[in-house]
């Protein structure tokens, strides 16, 4: 099976650890969104993407990667597939005290994004 690049915007995400971070996914998914049309998902991405990658990868479009309409086009095609969003961290095992939470995507940011020059 070949992945499509929507798919592959979620792996960067669910995979963080493994190819280096955030910061590191943010600067390869901004490459990648040239080709990324979320617009064309059905259920098989949500039923293979866990919606913390869902809520993470709309959160990091929208306020870091400034991707503002296909975050909208994932936040709506989340919510027609019953994605239920959960108050999470945008990195995971990191304080989250004090912390501003984004509300639309529920996220906690307790990690501040930096991506490499391109």
């Amino acid at each position: 099976m070949i992945s499509k690049p929507e798919l592959t915007a979620a792996d960067l995400i669910t995979f963080q650890k493994e190819i280096g971070g955030l910061n590191r996914a943010c600067t390869v998914l901004y490459e990648l969104m040239e080709t990324v049309k979320f617009g064309k998902l059905d259920n098989t991405f949500f039923n293979y993407v866990p919606t913390s990658t869902v809520q993470r990868l709309g959160y990091l479009l929208e306020n870091e990667l400034e991707q503002q309409q296909q975050a909208n086009i994932l936040f709506s095609k989340a919510k027609i597939h019953n994605c239920k969003f959960q108050k999470l961290p945008l990195k995971s095992n990191r304080s989250i005290e004090n912390c501003e939470i984004n509300e639309k995507w529920e996220i906690i940011i307790n990690e501040k994004i930096e991506i490499d020059e391109l």
